[in-house]
């Protein structure tokens, strides 16, 4: 996965998605979590930022509870106090077509790396002839 500004985003190409995500708060379960960006683990009562996942309705029973186009929640994901800062750095920078299961380091390492070169770029640019 690599950095993008846009992306063009159906929910009707995917068969689960995420969409929204809470302020930072203490993880409130009864069991720890893994950080669906690093994978480390989430202590309870850790700072944690929360996504919320959603599915299409699938069948009769579930169209009429949720609608036809219906979006049926699922259990949420949580990133860590680092990869949720991280993520909400690049949203800032205008990136907002992040995958919430890609390492957020890695995505900071990517934008470094288009920084050096632009930076490199510009210095070629500035040199006389």
């Amino acid at each position: 996965m690599s950095l993008s500004c846009g992306c063009d985003f159906d929910a009707s190409d995917f068969d689960t998605w995420w969409q929204d995500y809470s302020e930072f708060k203490p993880l409130q379960t009864k069991r720890s979590r893994k950080c669906c960006s690093c994978s480390s683990k989430i202590e309870v009562g850790a700072e944690t930022m929360e996504f919320y996942r959603f599915r299409h309705s699938r069948g009769e029973i579930e169209e009429r509870i949720y609608g036809d186009d219906g979006e049926v929640p699922l259990a949420s994901s949580f990133m860590c106090e680092e990869c949720a800062g991280l993520y909400l750095a690049l949203e800032e920078l205008g990136y907002n077509c992040l995958d919430i299961t890609y390492p957020m380091k890695s995505y900071i390492a990517e934008y470094n790396e288009m920084r050096e070169e632009d930076e490199k770029w510009r210095l070629k640019q500035s040199l006389p002839g």
